[in-house]
């Protein structure tokens, strides 16, 4: 692996310079993509996972024309899983880019716990018999077979046959909503870690993080890059590994983040536990 880079510090200081991220990975080729999703299958000290959580899948729903929807997904996996929906078995938006592809090239051949749950949200602001169908929620992690869990969503039998309601088109603008992002991640102190908080915003939401303080006061101070810290171009936290030193402490312990996703016509925030373990 050391004819692959040098450091894993030279992969961060990429990764903090998205352009230079971009050119870099596309110049690594297919061969080295493959291989870094080998390596990232053999990572997880106790194997790869891939499972709907307890109580994770979606729930059908039967309403009233214009209601809102929300459907709910949520995944446990190691490593880490992305999440994309389906209606009648097609795509609802492009689906994300599987896996954590930073974290895998920061951590490279380093063993890891790598066990998260990742949700998902999916919003029908508007139902209508346009909307009426089965909607299905597909986890992969690049490791494990992929899965998926479907719901169908109905209007009420007695509306069926009478409701007119025709929803109005979603507009141009509208506010922010955070679709997928990980709940909970479980990594040793020294591994990096790619937190998942993906919006949909027209105008496009913009991503702030927060760290939250470990005392009484419990503070939300905003992140800004650094050496510990990078926030991706779709959203995405980095967290760079902590030196074990003793120095420095073990590097053992939970932190709290928040995710917001802001534009002009409003802002939705989601809390990301990262705890840190030498399991």
């Amino acid at each position: 692996m050391a004819t692959l880079l040098t450091t894993s510090a030279l992969v961060f200081a990429l990764v903090a310079n998205t352009a230079l991220c971009y050119n870099f990975l596309q110049g690594f080729g297919q061969h080295v993509s493959r291989r870094l999703d080998k390596l990232s299958c053999i990572a997880p000290v106790d194997g790869v996972r891939l499972s709907f959580h307890e109580d994770g899948e979606p729930v059908d729903y039967s309403g009233k024309a214009g209601d809102r929807v929300e459907l709910m997904c949520e995944v446990y996996g190691a490593p880490q899983a992305t999440i994309y929906w389906t209606f009648d078995g097609r795509p609802i938006e492009n689906s994300p880019v599987v896996g954590s592809e930073q974290e895998r090239l920061l951590n490279l051949d380093m063993r890891v716990i790598g066990s998260s749950t990742t949700k998902s949200v999916l919003v029908i602001d508007c139902l209508d018999r346009s909307r009426v169908g089965k909607y299905g929620c597909h986890a992969d992690n690049n490791c494990a077979t992929p899965i998926a869990a479907y719901a169908a969503v109905t209007i009420e039998a007695q509306q069926e046959t009478t409701s007119t309601h025709v929803c109005k088109p979603k507009g141009i603008k509208y506010p922010p909503k955070i679709t997928m992002w990980t709940d909970l991640r479980l990594e040793r102190p020294e591994a990096s870690v790619q937190l998942f908080c993906r919006a949909s915003a027209s105008p496009p939401a913009e991503i702030t993080w927060y760290i939250v303080a470990d005392d009484e006061s419990q503070a939300e101070m905003p992140i800004v890059d650094d050496k510990s810290h990078v926030v991706l171009k779709n959203g995405d936290l980095m967290v760079r590994g902590k030196s074990t030193d003793a120095k420095d402490g073990n590097g053992e312990g939970g932190t709290i983040y928040k995710c917001t996703a802001k534009n002009v016509l409003g802002k939705t925030t989601v809390d990301v536990v990262l705890v840190r373990s030498g399991l």
